[in-house]
């Protein structure tokens, strides 16, 4: 057992590795990462939890599950750690947690070995790494919630699953969703093939997860069917995920993947039905497949087991193979475009809050409006945070109307629309050609570049001045 720690321990030390890479590039991730650290703020400067939100879309409800923010807001008061600092750790402190849950679990259906090689495929696995890297949002929490209560139940320990099915449902709903959609299915194949689950246990933690959102639900300023169809309709980010794609980010580990739901003569159905309902819930949409990363991830270390007992003279070689591999693809599978924010984009970003009037409204393209808000202090027309977005289209038409025309008149007839007095062009946008061939092309009298640099511009519309036709 002690080998086994120590293989594990190193394990744990290359996925935290792999998922550090933005503590080195002075950057604190995608821009979802400043919406809720703005929001954590909230939750200490008001002592509780926040009820409306000026910044965001020039001002909307609050309606975000409040556990994650609380939970961080109070972590920092313990601490004392620099709040983006203590954040951007914990997810990958609790990604790492995850590494060490699959390997439990691995050993349990399969054995120790098993359970070292899940873990290996859990610590590469890019399906997880980017939510629990770069990305410090409620749903990278949810993947550890979500397997460690599976797990729990798997064992037999209901009490101990209920406590923790419910902060789940305060900290995610979306996520907490895909737990009790699996519990269901699960309890009818239990029941059909006779299998040792206590019925009625899981159904009680079904119904304290279903009576907590619902509480919870109530204390919002909306209606509960406009909650749950904007938020399930829309935060889900309902775009295609094919098989394909969803393997593409499984890696190399898709191999082993399909000869561990296929080979074994005796096949764990508990598991595979784990797997198949991941893999057709991650068809709806980009962020629900994420939770697919624990059942492959022991399917890939049943099947590299079968694979080592194949070639046994040549398990070092093959296991160096393996390593390396992953480590090539890793690299620009990670690496999402505009993830990244660069110090001159940054120092833009904060010239808002020391030189411009505190009613301002910022304009900018989709996603760079979280930032924005965190780093300016100004209110934003458009952001990444859609659900309940107060003309949502029409913000994202009127961006696209101004980024892509040079027709003075178009531009400030879009502007004036959200009474826009600013406009944020970001450091992939300088170069772009929409940018060069429309608004970075326009000469407008009532428009002034009131910070210019190579990565960074900032144009200031001066809507009391109506251009001549």
């Amino acid at each position: 057992m002690k080998k086994v720690f120590l293989v594990l321990l190193l394990i744990v030390f290359l996925g935290f590795i792999l998922r550090s890479a933005d503590l080195f590039n002075n950057s604190f991730g995608e821009p979802d990462n400043y919406f809720h650290l703005r929001m954590t703020e909230m939750v200490l400067d008001t002592q509780g939890i926040p009820v409306y939100d000026e910044l965001s879309m020039q001002g909307r409800y609050y309606s975000y599950a409040p556990l994650y923010h609380v939970f961080f807001s109070e972590l920092f008061l313990l601490s004392g750690i620099e709040l983006e600092l203590l954040m951007h750790l914990s997810v990958i402190f609790y990604g790492l947690i995850g590494v060490f849950v699959v390997f439990v679990f691995a050993r349990k259906i399969y054995g120790t070995e098993i359970g070292i090689y899940s873990a290996f495929f859990l610590s590469t696995m890019v399906y997880h790494i980017i939510r629990t890297s770069g990305n410090t949002r409620p749903d990278g929490l949810a993947l550890l919630f979500i397997p460690a209560v599976i797990y729990l139940i798997y064992c037999k320990k209901y009490r101990t699953a209920f406590l923790l099915g419910i902060p789940l449902m305060l900290l995610h709903p979306l996520s907490a969703m895909n737990l009790i959609v699996f519990l269901l299915i699960w309890m009818i194949i239990a029941r059909v093939r006779k299998i040792d689950l206590s019925i009625k246990k899981v159904f009680l933690i079904i119904e304290a997860m279903v009576l907590t959102f619902l509480f919870w639900l109530n204390s919002l300023p909306y209606h509960y069917i406009d909650y749950v169809s904007n938020v399930s309709f829309e935060s889900s980010e309902m775009t295609k995920a094919t098989l394909f794609s969803q393997m593409n980010l499984m890696l190399f580990a898709g191999i082993f993947i399909l000869i561990g739901l296929f080979k074994p003569k005796k096949k764990n159905l508990f598991l595979m039905a784990w797997f198949l309902f991941e893999l057709f819930y991650g068809v709806f949409g980009t962020r629900l497949g994420i939770f697919i990363a624990f059942p492959a991830t022991i399917l890939a270390g049943k099947g590299f087991a079968i694979v080592i007992e194949k070639i046994k003279p040549y398990t070092k070689i093959f296991f160096i193979l393996v390593l390396a591999l992953g480590l090539i693809i890793f690299i620009p599978e990670t690496q999402f475009k505009g993830k990244f924010f660069s110090d001159t984009e940054k120092n833009a970003m904060k010239w808002f809050d020391e030189f411009t009037e505190k009613d301002s409204n910022v304009f900018s393209v989709w996603d760079r409006g979280h930032p924005l808000a965190e780093l300016g202090k100004r209110k934003v027309v458009i952001d990444g945070y859609f659900e309940f977005a107060p003309d949502l289209n029409k913000r994202n038409d009127s961006m696209k109307e101004i980024v892509s025309t040079s027709d003075c008149n178009k531009i400030f007839i879009e502007a004036d629309k959200f009474k826009s007095n600013y406009f944020f062009v970001f450091n992939s946008a300088v170069n772009s050609r929409d940018f060069k061939n429309g608004l970075l092309e326009a000469e407008c009298s009532f428009m002034d570049y009131v910070f210019d640099s190579d990565s960074s511009k900032i144009i200031r519309f001066d809507l009391k001045s109506k251009p001549k036709d």
